[in-house]
């Protein structure tokens, strides 16, 4: 697994679990909340007394209405992460991801204070992803419960035991290279710094 998220200091955070002496990292896709009050219907699930979305972000709007750029090439993310501002974009630019995947964010629209998650709903911190690590048996074992039991390339399907459905959708860095899909995914944390 590589390691570069953490040595070129990316303004991605995430989760590391560890399964089967393989890291695994997830990529922000699913929001954390409290409410089930949402404009767009995603499906959630209970676990521990957290809830949790089954399935990717795939939002085109921050909260309070304004369009966060869609982004169609390498040199325009890496231009966007330079200057600060919040986009979006499908794996390799393409679509057809989109529709399996739903849409990879920059740290500048998960960190935008108009709001990226939907109302009711926030981007989890990484004690939230702790405890949600913690209550599924902890970091060794919980990536296997939260991975889907389908999609993960080389037999690295889940049991998907806490029906979270963490799908391999990838990553994109900041100078707009992808890695990963049906691999590994890394999941958001709302903090810049990680406690593991």
């Amino acid at each position: 697994m590589p390691r570069q998220m953490f040595v070129e200091r990316e303004l991605q955070m995430s989760l590391r679990i560890n399964l089967n002496m393989r890291t695994i990292l997830f990529f922000f896709h699913f929001v954390l909340g409290v409410s089930i009050a949402i404009s767009q219907d995603y499906n959630q699930i209970e676990i521990g007394t957290q809830i949790w979305t089954t399935e990717n972000l795939n939002i085109e709007r921050f909260r309070n209405g304004d369009k966060i750029p869609h982004v169609k090439s390498q040199a325009d993310w890496e231009k966007a992460n330079k200057k600060g501002n919040p986009a979006w974009c499908y794996y390799n630019f393409d679509s057809k991801n989109g529709e399996k995947y739903g849409k990879l964010y920059n740290w500048y629209a998960v960190n935008d204070p108009r709001g990226l998650a939907p109302e009711g709903w926030h981007v989890p911190t990484d004690l939230e992803w702790t405890k949600l690590s913690n209550h599924l048996g902890g970091d060794t074992i919980s990536g296997l419960k939260l991975k889907s039991d389908i999609g993960w390339d080389e037999n690295g399907n889940g049991t998907n035991e806490a029906l979270f459905n963490g799908s391999p959708a990838g990553v994109i860095w900041t100078y707009g290279t992808f890695e990963g899909i049906g691999n590994y995914g890394v999941f958001w944390s709302s903090i810049a710094e990680i406690t593991f």
